[in-house]
This record gives structure tokens, C-alpha cells and sequence, in this order.
């Protein structure tokens, strides 16, 4: 997997200028406006506690951060809908137990990814970009353009999906680089169902 993929992620996330600038995306027009409806609402409110706890200086105990990022960001993410698009066709060649084993493994390289970039956060400017995306169909959008203070400028998008749970993160990509496309990768490599 390319670590700097997930650095890239995460750098865009938590960046101090996001609780000060105005957001963009609460989605104009959509019936749900309110909080627990609105894909915009809820991926800003999630940054905005990842912000705080930062800010709060959380993120220098790493047993704290990886209780937070257990608790507070990881229900944010779909990460059976990652693991099945990450998965592609083999999918269909595994079992079930193999499926959950799939899960469970992007799952912890995901966070376990996060957690490390989050220790090494050093924050920038972020301008929210406008959404795409329709969020009548139950799929949107929501782009950040992230300035950090040393190295490139840097693009993120989080596609979201409306399912059971609600709105919930399917797929992040930087600067055009999806994920998945990453996860998809290493799980080729390593095979159906199969080892390291």
C-alpha cells in the first residue's frame, strides 16, 4: 500500500482553518436539511470534532488518539462498501468468513494509517470545494483543497453514500487517487481469500 496516500488523506483533514471558514456544503435545496440528513452537515461536523481534539492537544498521547479515531471517526466510514469496491470481482470468489477477514484487515489498515498521520499532523489552510454529485440519488461528493504549510497543495474528495445508517465515507481519494484503487491493489497482490 502507498503510505503517502493515507498521509495525504489525513493532512487535508485536519487542517485548524476548517472550523474557521465558511462551509460550503450543507447540500442547497435538498429536503434534509436537518444534521443527521445532510451529507455536508455531517462531514463537516466530523472534521470539526477531529479539529477540537486536535487543537485539544489529543493527538500527543497516541493511546487517546486511537481511542478517538476508534470511536469518534470511524463510524463516519462504510467500510463494508470500501472493502467490496477495494475487492472488485474476487469478491465474488470468496466466502464469507474471507469477506469479513477483508473487512476487518482494510479496516485496520485504514485507521492504523490514520493514527500514524494524525501524530505527524502539521495543519495548513483548507477551502471546502463546491459538492458534486446529487444527494436526491444517495451519492455525493464533497471536495477540500488543502494548502499545507511545507509541500503541495493538495486535493481531497470524500464520497459519501445514503444508506441504512445514513450518510456514511465509501471512498476518499487525493489528488485523483482513490482509496480503493489502493486497497484493490493489495488485495490482488495477496489474492482471493488468500495470505500477507
Amino acid at each position: 500500500m502507498r503510505p503517502a496516500i493515507l498521509f495525504l488523506l489525513t493532512g487535508l483533514l485536519l487542517s485548524p482553518s476548517l472550523g474557521h471558514t465558511q462551509v460550503n456544503y450543507p447540500m442547497p435545496g435538498y429536503p434534509g436539511q436537518g444534521n443527521e440528513e445532510n451529507p455536508g452537515v455531517l462531514l463537516h461536523d466530523g472534521i470539526e470534532k477531529l479539529l477540537a481534539f486536535v487543537e485539544g492537544g489529543g493527538a500527543n498521547d497516541r493511546s487517546k488518539l486511537v481511542a478517538f479515531v476508534e470511536r469518534d471517526l470511524a463510524p463516519y466510514f462504510d467500510f463494508v462498501t470500501m472493502t467490496r469496491w477495494s475487492l472488485g470481482p474476487q469478491a465474488r470468489f470468496m466466502n464469507q468468513e474471507q469477506r469479513l477477514a477483508a473487512v476487518k484487515q482494510l479496516r485496520g489498515m485504514f485507521l492504523g494509517a490514520l493514527v500514524r498521520n494524525l501524530l505527524q499532523y502539521d495543519p495548513g489552510r483548507v477551502q471546502y470545494l463546491p459538492p458534486r454529485g446529487d444527494a436526491y440519488t444517495g451519492e455525493v461528493i464533497l471536495g477540500l483543497q488543502s494548502f499545507p504549510r511545507r509541500g503541495y497543495p493538495l486535493r481531497l474528495d470524500f464520497y459519501l453514500q445514503r444508506g441504512n445508517a445514513g450518510w456514511r465515507v465509501v471512498d476518499v481519494a487525493a489528488n485523483g487517487l482513490r482509496a480503493t484503487t489502493v486497497y484493490r491493489e493489495y488485495f490482488t497482490r495477496r489474492g482471493p481469500g488468500g495470505g500477507p
